[in-house]
């Protein structure tokens, strides 16, 4: 008799990354420590539709353990549309410096 063993999605690992809220923040510095385990954050990411349809792929991808390659696949083509995507002139809003800003890339998205 032959044992078929499969992958299982991490259930407590999903069910606290379902729990989280959202954080919107321009730096990585912005979002510290201990607010990493309440919020769901992407530096730069400072629309909340941006963070959501980046939340929605990673939740996909860590229930059904897509590849990285799908992962960029369903996501890459929405942050174009909505213009999240390459380096981008920004106003830092703590300094209120433009600053040029990496948004998003197939480095980020790994």
């Amino acid at each position: 008799m032959a044992v078929e063993l499969k992958v299982l999605p991490p259930a407590e690992a999903i069910r606290h990354f379902a729990g989280k809220g959202y954080k919107l923040g321009f730096n990585w510095r912005d979002i510290w420590q201990e607010e990493h385990a309440r919020a769901f954050t992407v530096a730069k990411a400072m629309r909340l539709d941006i963070l959501e349809d980046i939340r929605v792929e990673v939740d996909r991808a860590l229930r059904d353990g897509t590849t990285l390659a799908e992962f960029k696949k369903r996501l890459e083509p929405g942050l174009r549309a909505k213009g999240w995507w390459g380096a981008k002139d920004m106003v830092d809003p703590k300094t209120g410096q433009i600053v040029t800003a990496q948004l998003g890339s197939a480095r980020r998205l790994k």
